[in-house]
Formats: C-alpha cells, sequence, structure tokens
C-alpha cells in the first residue's frame, strides 16, 4: 500500500497545470488610472485575457478581464488579435456618410498580457471606406423597401458548394420598409461566408433610429491576428 501510494502521488505531480492571470478591471476614458487596479484572476484552460471598450458618443467604456474561447460571436482563430467594430453611417442632416467605430477589442494568452498600459495603443480606426457612389445607389438608394429576403437563420456556403439563395424567399416588410442584411466572410480565398437576411426591425424606421446608427449604414467586424508564432 505504501508503494501504490507512492506511485500515485509522482504521477499527481508530474501533471503539468497551465494556469492564466489577467487583469480585472473597469474604467471609462474620463479615469483611465482606475484601470490600473491591480485586481487579477487566475484560471486554468480554457479561457484568454481581454481589453474591450465600448465607444458612445460621448464616453467610451473600458473592461479589462477575460473571456472563454468560443465565446464570441464570430470564431476566433486565435487569441491573439486586434478587433474593432465599425460602421459606415449616413447623416440625413449632412448628406454625408462617416465612420464610426463603436468598439474595440484586443486579446491576447499570456500572463497580465491585457496591461492597462495598453489601453491607450488601441487603434482607434481600420479606416474602412467604400464608393460614395455605391453607397448612394446601394444603401441610401431610391424609392421605398416593401419586401426583402428572408434568411432569419444563418446559411453558409462556400466556393465549391455555395449558399442556396432560393431558400430565401422574399417576404413582404409590414412594420418597416428596410432590410437588414448580414454577411459573414471567414475566408476570402475559398469564398466561406455565412448569410442571413431579413426586414429590419421596426424601431429603425421611428424616431430612435439614430440612437442604433440610423437605418442606412454597413456594420463591419473585422480582425486582425497579430502573431501565431510567439
Amino acid at each position: 500500500m505504501i508503494v501504490q501510494g507512492l506511485i500515485l502521488l509522482l504521477l499527481v505531480s508530474v501533471v503539468p497545470s497551465y494556469s492564466l492571470i489577467c487583469y480585472e478591471c473597469e474604467c471609462d476614458h474620463t479615469n483611465i488610472s482606475a484601470c490600473d487596479c491591480g485586481t487579477t484572476s487566475t484560471q486554468l484552460d480554457g479561457s484568454y485575457c481581454l481589453i474591450s471598450e465600448q465607444r458612445s458618443i460621448d464616453k467610451t467604456y473600458i473592461q479589462l478581464t477575460r473571456v472563454p474561447r468560443n465565446a464570441t460571436l464570430i470564431y476566433v482563430e486565435d487569441p491573439y488579435y486586434v478587433l474593432l467594430q465599425e460602421s459606415i453611417r449616413y447623416n440625413q442632416t449632412s448628406s454625408e456618410w462617416y465612420l464610426w467605430t463603436s468598439g474595440a477589442v484586443f486579446g491576447c494568452d499570456w500572463d497580465l498580457c491585457n496591461s492597462p498600459n495598453l489601453i491607450n495603443r488601441l487603434p482607434v480606426s481600420f479606416n474602412f471606406s467604400i464608393d460614395k457612389d455605391w453607397l448612394d445607389t446601394n444603401i441610401y438608394g431610391t424609392g421605398s423597401v416593401t419586401e426583402c429576403h428572408h434568411c432569419p437563420f444563418e446559411m453558409c456556403g462556400d466556393s465549391g458548394n455555395p449558399i442556396d439563395f432560393t431558400q430565401c424567399p422574399m417576404t413582404p416588410c409590414v412594420n418597416s420598409p428596410t432590410c437588414l442584411v448580414y454577411n459573414l466572410w471567414v475566408d476570402f480565398e475559398t469564398g466561406d461566408q455565412c448569410y442571413q437576411s431579413q426586414c429590419a426591425p421596426e424601431y429603425l424606421d421611428g424616431e430612435v433610429a439614430q440612437l442604433f446608427g440610423g437605418k442606412y449604414r454597413i456594420d463591419v467586424e473585422a480582425i486582425v491576428y497579430l502573431a501565431q508564432d510567439r
């Protein structure tokens, strides 16, 4: 019994334990020093560190935390990345298109990598641009919308097995003369993408529409992987 107990102890002692330490702090852009709170968390496998910014018109909320792998809405191939949420929007008062960045995320996977010292180094924008004439024709358009392709759930495909758009029939829009289309490009080379379309919710044509960026816009979430060999 003594020998068996000794062998078990030795086996347990050589099992590796991969833990990750991340900062856990919150602040806003008026007091970034509050994010240097010194609070940390430690967990075993299954998460990575994060700096997240949510930018509104008058304030930017910042969070240093951790997130489980595969918990984000888009698939993250490697947890060392920068992601920006940007929107090309139409100002109906000035009749001009403008770029708005609503969020930024920095992900990393080594101890204390989401340091508050990196907050001011997050990119302001990826400076996306689309030809104005294309936006005027395809997004602002003329006339009114009475129906949209109806695919309320994602349909995915690639160049070898393309999306069957016949499965997205035209459906009348009762409460909103606006179409809401979602397209996720996974790989441009293979044409791997997912598509979703339906009539927009009624609030996008109401008085509060501008609080959500208005109905004439293109929202983009773009991710840049920083280094897979590190």
